[in-house]
């Protein structure tokens, strides 16, 4: 029967040992906290990439879905970091546990093996007894292994997760810099085919012509004072002039797409009862009869104007596929007051020209 005590208190004991080795294992715990810290750190710097890039990403509308995703991963990431940590207490508060109850047993067995010479007398039902008890603590000591091994996976798996996460994120921090790369190009482009514009746009000695940069994008505005005449969508000379200089300067740009817009004033439109200018042969080219009573109203008339700016730049060597053109009628006002000069100001042909966004878009599909 003493034998079988000794047997029982070395298996105790090699339980014990095993309980630390296990706990031995948590210690990479404090290495992956480290590691935590330093994801939070890298998160914390492209977070801040995010945000000088907002400001590029009004155009990139799928670019901002992409960014709420990061975020959203992100905040998931940091909601698995402290459920790890958690997991990493409990489990720890469980080996403490174990340790304390082989501390107690320890100290029971010492007393029965110091004991066990003076208590011969003991039946053999008290004997059993203390058989079944030590039986109970290694059953525990057990199931406290297991409880172990068990948090320790789930800290291994957490630690996978993570690991794949910080790879997702660093891949999207390189798709996102390569994108910031192709907006400063692109905005770069823009501003020298600006000065370009501007530069074509002065020869013509035309204050009224204004060539501006908004969003990424060209905008060259030409009051209909210079292109046609009340309640007309025939081009004039001057007109012709101007949408001449634009397409020299876009021919040059072919990358580059074109959008013509025709806008009036809140005046109702009347048919013009003037005589025709006459047209001199370059802007006569191809045009075909523009009769007033074809147009209904304001937005017929800006949609016939735009329509002959678009044709104009088609015949002086731009590429259709890169023109469009669209009437806004009185619905998109420069300025809102009812003045002659408001009203003035509202009458005008805007060319919107804008990048070719393809590249990005081939970033985002990535």
């Amino acid at each position: 029967m003493i034998n079988n005590i000794f047997s029982g208190v070395n298996t105790l004991r090699l339980v014990a040992i095993f309980s630390f080795l296990a706990l031995q294992s948590c210690v990479s715990q404090l290495k992956y906290n480290r590691l935590s810290i330093e994801i939070s750190s890298l998160r914390n710097e492209r977070d801040e990439a995010l945000k000088k890039a907002e400001s590029a990403k009004i155009d990139v509308i799928r670019l901002d879905k992409e960014n709420k995703t990061l975020i959203d991963e992100t905040n998931k990431l940091k909601l698995d970091s402290a459920q790890s940590g958690a997991m990493y207490r409990k489990n720890k508060q469980l080996l403490n546990d174990v340790f304390d109850k082989y501390d107690r047993l320890d100290k029971s067995y010492n007393s029965l093996l110091a004991n066990s010479s003076n208590e011969r007398g003991f039946t053999e039902k008290e004997i059993q007894r203390k058989e079944a008890d030590i039986l109970k603590k290694e059953k525990e000591l057990s199931e406290m292994k297991a409880q172990i091994t068990a948090a320790q996976a789930e800290l291994d798996k957490k630690k996978e997760e993570t690991t794949r996460l910080n790879q997702d994120v660093g891949a999207k921090d390189n798709r996102i810099k390569e994108m910031e790369s192709q907006l400063a190009a692109r905005d770069k482009a823009m501003m020298e085919f600006k000065s370009k514009m501007t530069a074509a746009l002065l020869t013509l000695n035309n204050s009224n012509l204004q060539v501006s940069q908004k969003d990424g994008k060209v905008y060259v505005v030409l009051p209909n004072a210079t292109l046609f005449n009340t309640g007309s969508y025939s081009l004039q000379p001057a007109g012709a002039d101007a949408v001449l200089k634009v397409a020299q300067v876009l021919i040059q740009n072919p990358e580059l797409q074109v959008s013509v817009e025709g806008h009036t004033d809140i005046s109702p439109f009347k048919p013009a009862t003037s005589a025709p200018v006459k047209k001199s042969k370059a802007s006569a080219k191809k045009q075909p009869t523009k009769s007033a009573s074809t147009v209904k109203d304001n937005w017929d008339l800006s949609s016939l104007r735009a329509a002959t700016v678009a044709r104009a730049l088609y015949m002086r060597g731009v590429s259709g596929s890169r023109i469009s053109a669209t009437g806004k009628g009185e619905f998109y006002p420069l300025d809102i007051s009812m003045s002659e000069e408001a009203k003035m100001r509202n009458r005008r042909i805007e060319i919107v020209i804008s990048p070719n966004l393809s590249k990005l878009h081939e970033i985002l599909d990535k």
